[in-house]
């Protein structure tokens, strides 16, 4: 049950198996034990970038009838190679960070860009957001735990400890507490549709997730009506 205080939790590697089928999502995070939401992140540059992502999730893991039951549960799904959207001379972004919600069948992959009114080099949701500082003994403890020791002083481990990078800058934009919360709660919906198969029509409900502009205006709907202002 998902209320307004809950439990969170993560893991890497978590094993979704049912049978001799099973994957393994980079990140998984838990609120009360729940496995919601789960993170692949990938190396910049990764071979196919992310449309090689994409290909993977709507042609395997989606259509796998053996994955149905982790794909249902779990209501956010994000995907980054961590370099900022390029869509290498076409017009939708190939490179960056992007999610989805559960498909049976295809899911869009959608970009997140973090609203910024002022124009800040920054958005201030991400300047100003309250992170804590880095425990060097909890690091050096989960370092070890993966067995991942020798990165620690490598520049690309340095270079993502950075609050400002693509995949830190969704991961708090849709994961922070109450983010997560408010788009698990408002931001899923079932959308009946309809097609001709044979001459007949058959519905069928489809899995959506706000886009962030939705999600943005939805946020100052909430903060006007909490203000006192007009509903209608």
């Amino acid at each position: 049950m998902i209320t307004w205080n809950n439990t969170f939790h993560f893991t890497a590697e978590f094993t979704c198996k049912n049978g001799q089928d099973e994957f393994r999502p980079d990140i998984t995070l838990f609120v009360n034990g729940l496995p919601l939401c789960f993170v692949e992140v990938k190396k910049p540059n990764n071979h196919g970038g992310m449309l090689a992502e994409s290909a993977r999730m709507n042609k395997e893991r989606f259509p796998n009838k053996k994955f149905r039951c982790f794909i249902n549960i779990t209501q956010l799904m994000i995907f980054s190679n961590n370099m900022e959207y390029d869509a290498l001379g076409g017009i939708v972004p190939i490179q960056g960070a992007f999610y989805c919600t559960g498909a049976r069948s295809y899911a869009p992959f959608n970009c997140f860009r973090e609203e910024n009114l002022s124009g800040q080099k920054i958005a201030s949701f991400h300047c100003d957001y309250p992170y804590k500082e880095i425990d060097k003994t909890v690091e050096k403890q989960i370092l070890s735990d993966y067995n991942c020791q020798v990165i620690h002083t490598s520049p690309e481990y340095q270079t993502n400890l950075d609050f400002n990078t693509p995949t830190n800058r969704i991961l708090t934009s849709m994961c922070s507490p109450e983010r997560l919360l408010y788009i698990i709660r408002y931001g899923i919906a079932y959308v009946r549709m309809e097609r001709e198969v044979d001459g007949k029509i058959e519905s069928t409900d489809q899995k959506h997730i706000m886009r962030y502009q939705q999600l943005f205006a939805s946020l100052a709907i909430r903060q006007k009506l909490a203000e006192g202002g007009n509903r209608a």
